[in-house]
């Protein structure tokens, strides 16, 4: 769960990143100390947060031979899919957008 949520939302982060630079004309140093903390600080701190909790929840069941070692209605269940709805629909839809923005703006510039 770490690894995915962390790399999709850190390409997240990149397309923030590219956006500032394409569209909002952002200077270096605007984005060294203005937003890269939260670029590199909320994948980060998201992602260990959705392991941590799925490991305090029992989550990562390692008896389970096949299939999910979840319980309906356990708390982990509901983590999980939070986790999953960021990683399936949030992100695609971030870098769509994102990307969709910066394309728009460079081809009217040409």
């Amino acid at each position: 769960v770490v690894g995915i949520m962390m790399s999709s939302l850190y390409i997240c982060s990149l397309n923030f990143y590219s956006l500032a630079i394409v569209i909002h004309n952002r200077t270096d140093s605007y984005i060294r100390t203005k937003m890269e903390p939260f670029l590199h600080g909320v994948p980060i701190a998201m992602a260990l947060a959705f392991g941590f909790t799925i490991l305090a929840t029992g989550g990562d069941n390692p008896d389970v031979d096949a299939g999910t070692c979840l319980n309906p209605g356990d708390t982990s269940v509901i983590i999980l899919y939070l986790g999953a709805f960021i990683v399936s629909l949030v992100s695609p839809i971030t870098v769509g957008v994102t990307l969709g923005r910066m394309h728009r703006h460079v081809s009217r510039q040409e």
